[in-house]
């Protein structure tokens, strides 16, 4: 079953079923948004880049292994895509240099916590949110770019979980799956605990930074998992960040210059006098670097998660005009019925 509703001025799927049925059903309703980004020229650099790549073999034969391959595979049948290509876009940034970059910012405050997350990328990425309910899974709501598995860029679970995901660059990639299908498993995880756990037992080729929420109990942990490396990284006391380098692990990436710069305005920041959410709006989705870490046109989408609200919720603000902010509890967002809520 899929419904479609409006948020934020954007397209939102709501998916629910069984797995292969759910995610053709989802192909289906995003099929032109996915054959958008299988057309656009950056699609061909990066699938020349992947075969060239002599862990390409190995990579996606792990990869084919994980039950987000099944996924996958039904995406793509939904879509009218051939298979090869989806695969190759999931493995974007496990197979060399990737442009993309996120943000992650989390504040803690008198009130509660406070996570913010940009999800950046290319024009193509047309990204839409999206509220899936696979049988005997948990339901999830997700900021989904068509193509990929639901799980690189900020998630939602019913359970308590919520992640954002930085895209890291590495220079030697891990014979495992990639990390897109990794990523996508994570999406089960129960708690903050389990999360940890499934990270350090799952490996990666390539990586993210994931910056780990329990948004029932405010608890944070962020965690680089990259090239079949892990690390939690130090609790700060007012304002966490993480951009697009690593931080813990040493000599396993190539840090950009623009990761550089987001990270240096990033560290300045200190905890806010005025409201945490409006602030970190305003530093996220409104304030443009290097003053701030947003990137207009690349800037596709930015998630405010109040987990001291009662109940707690998230503000998404899309990158594109007209770019207005919605809040929703985060019950409406994975219980999203038929009912009209924009």
């Amino acid at each position: 079953m899929i419904k479609q509703q409006r948020l934020a001025g954007l397209d939102w799927f709501i998916v629910r079923g069984e797995t292969e049925t759910a995610f053709a059903e989802l192909g289906r309703a995003g099929a032109e948004r996915i054959r958008a980004v299988l057309a656009a020229p950056s699609m061909r650099a990066l699938r020349e880049r992947a075969e060239r790549s002599p862990h390409f073999t190995g990579v996606l034969a792990a990869s084919r292994r994980t039950p987000a391959h099944t996924e996958l595979r039904a995406l793509a049948e939904g879509a009218g895509v051939p298979l090869a290509d989806l695969e190759i876009l999931n493995l974007r940034g496990d197979l060399g240099a990737d442009p993309l970059g996120c943000t992650d910012v989390a504040v803690r405050g008198e009130r509660g916590l406070v996570v913010a997350h940009n999800e950046d990328g290319p024009p193509e990425f047309d990204c839409v949110p999206l509220t899936l309910g696979i049988e005997g899974r948990a339901a999830i709501w997700v900021f989904w770019t068509p193509g990929m598995l639901p799980s690189n860029s900020f998630v939602v679970n019913e359970l308590s979980l919520a992640y954002g995901c930085d895209s890291i660059t590495v220079t030697q990639p891990a014979l495992a799956p990639g990390r897109h299908f990794v990523a996508r498993g994570l999406a089960d995880c129960s708690s903050l605990s389990g999360a940890l756990e499934y990270l350090r037992d799952n490996p990666s080729a390539g990586g993210f930074h994931y910056a780990l929420t329990d948004w029932r109990t405010g608890e944070y942990v962020g965690v680089e998992a990259v090239a079949g490396q892990y690390a939690e990284l130090p609790a700060e006391p007012e304002v966490s960040w993480h951009t697009n380098h690593l931080r813990a692990l040493d000599g396993l990436d190539q840090p950009a210059e623009n990761s550089l710069i987001r990270a240096k305005t990033a560290s300045a920041w200190t905890r806010p006098d005025s409201d945490p959410v409006k602030w970190c709006v305003q530093q996220l989705a409104r304030r443009s670097m290097p003053r701030g870490v947003f990137r207009g046109p690349e800037t596709l989408g930015t998630m405010v998660l109040d987990c001291a609200a009662m109940p707690p919720n998230l503000t998404l603000v899309p990158g594109r005009p007209p770019r207005r902010a919605v809040t929703k509890g985060i019950d409406q967002l994975i219980d999203a019925g038929t009912r009209h809520i924009d």
